[in-house]
């Protein structure tokens, strides 16, 4: 009894100095002028690519200090937590921590055109109400001030990686998309690198069987809307393609297949993704 108490003092402990620290970061980020922060925002990690304990402890810590920081006296319900992370997750993801702490720092400073009026009331209406205010003020204030929406780099910058950081980055990627997976249960389209990683060290080695299988499964599941949709990325990550794009979208969607298989098998097995 008294080493279970322990290692639970011990787990409390841990989680309550992991907390302090995100408290902190995002504390830190949050003094930053409106134009230095919407620079900052490229480098902010999104809810998306942060695993599922981090995004969990985050938005608890954020909720509580929003609404008190807004005036809203009474206690929030667990049904309006839940309902306010599903929101955030299905809508917002593509945001940082940081920026739904900062977009409702905004919000108290009057800097939107109007205020929204919580009525004592912090649900999922009001805080996408926020959130979208947000998104318009930062689009706007990248246009006036001429902020990049993505970090690019010159020919001078450009560093030629070694294998071993060319590996590493292959193991990170993969485990942030794995870890999302496992979240949210879904595979981003242009991950095909991914698929080629895990094929080129034989961790997925499909079988003639196997192929036939998911290209049939492929052309099942591009329906016109899903196939569009990958259409459309494939454009943006790749141009023009040399494949005729109807092929092109079913090797897409057989190696998401196969990817969402093999992370399938990782999750029975209860096996990580090894760290670089």
């Amino acid at each position: 009894m008294e080493n279970q108490l322990t290692t639970t003092q011990t787990k409390n402990s841990q989680l309550t100095a992991k907390q302090q620290q995100l408290s902190t970061a995002i504390a830190a980020v949050g003094k930053l002028s409106k134009v230095a922060f919407a620079k900052k925002v490229l480098e902010l990690e999104k809810i998306r690519n942060l695993d599922k304990t981090t995004v969990s402890q985050g938005l608890s810590m954020l909720f509580t200090r929003i609404a008190n920081l807004s005036g809203i006296k009474d206690p929030i319900s667990q049904f309006n937590k839940t309902d306010i992370a599903e929101m955030i997750l299905m809508r917002f993801k593509g945001l940082s921590l940081e920026e739904i702490d900062y977009a409702f720092k905004l919000e108290r400073y009057g800097v939107y055109s109007s205020k929204t009026k919580h009525y004592q009331l912090f649900d999922a209406d009001y805080v996408s109400t926020v959130l979208e205010k947000y998104k318009q003020w930062l689009k706007q204030t990248r246009v006036e001030n001429n902020i990049p929406i993505a970090i690019t780099t010159t020919q001078n910058q450009q560093k030629e990686l070694t294998p071993k950081e060319k590996e590493n980055a292959l193991k990170l990627g993969l485990e942030r998309v794995y870890n999302e997976y496992k979240t949210f249960k879904t595979i981003p389209v242009g991950v095909n690198y991914l698929y080629n990683y895990l094929f080129d060290k034989k961790e997925i080695n499909p079988t003639a069987d196997y192929r036939k299988k998911t290209r049939q499964q492929a052309i099942s599941n591009l329906n016109p809307t899903h196939k569009n949709e990958i259409l459309k990325a494939l454009d943006v990550l790749n141009g023009k393609s040399n494949r005729k794009p109807k092929e092109e979208a079913i090797q897409n969607e057989c190696k998401r297949i196969a990817l969402k298989d093999y992370f399938d098998n990782l999750i029975k097995k209860e096996r990580c993704i090894q760290k670089p």
